[in-house]
């Protein structure tokens, strides 16, 4: 019974020691174990810092490029803008040249056209008149050679002198030269009294001639 009893204590005192050894064994490996997560866990955390800062720098370098790019898109967009409107105020000037220009050239036709007129005018007029003074003079001549004034003119040359006075009229009137053509009506009017035309022609140069 003691030997029994002693090897049981012995056996016992084994056991509790392989238990404590295990025990011991146990605590080592969970320290380990937990030394092991710290570690890793401060590995870890330390890896998603710098990854944090890293991403916070990529995401600021974006923003400034994309704020250059901005930059660069604003004042590329100026500069065309005003590129346009130094066109736009290009292409206006030169329409209102070429607009002046076109004036210009269109008065100077209408005064050289006007003067063209006047001048025709004139000349008729004056061919006109020739004409009537060699009428008259060959009326004149006529007239001394058969000694009666009153019937030796023929109807048909008192007609045409009638018609070239009203053309010499006209031709004045066109000049406005309205005393001239007052004086030419008159003479048509003496020759054919009953003439309407050449009255009323001098009822207008008499409205012209009255001041307003």
């Amino acid at each position: 019974d003691k030997l029994a009893a002693e090897k049981a204590a012995a056996e016992k005192d084994k056991a509790d020691q392989l238990a404590k050894e295990k025990a011991a064994a146990d605590k080592a490996k969970e320290k380990q174990a937990a030394e092991k997560a710290a570690i890793e866990k401060d590995k870890a955390e330390q890896l998603a810092k710098e990854k944090a800062i890293e991403d916070k720098a990529k995401a600021k370098a974006a923003a400034e490029k994309a704020a250059l790019e901005k930059d660069k898109a604003d004042q590329l967009a100026k500069e065309k803008a005003a590129e346009d409107k130094t066109k736009l105020k290009a292409q206006k000037e030169k329409e209102a040249a070429d607009k002046d220009k076109a004036d210009q050239l269109a008065k100077e036709k209408a005064a050289a056209d006007k003067i063209a007129a006047d001048k025709l005018a004139k000349e008729e007029a004056d061919k006109n008149a020739i004409k009537i003074k060699e009428s008259e003079a060959i009326a004149n001549e006529s007239n001394g050679k058969s000694g009666n004034v009153k019937h030796s003119i023929p109807n048909a040359i008192g007609k045409d002198l009638h018609k070239e006075a009203v053309t010499k009229g006209d031709g004045y009137f066109k000049m406005k030269r309205y005393d001239e053509a007052k004086t030419a009506y008159e003479e048509a009017i003496q020759m054919q009294p009953d003439d309407a035309y050449s009255k009323s022609k001098l009822e207008q140069i008499s409205k012209l001639a009255t001041p307003k």
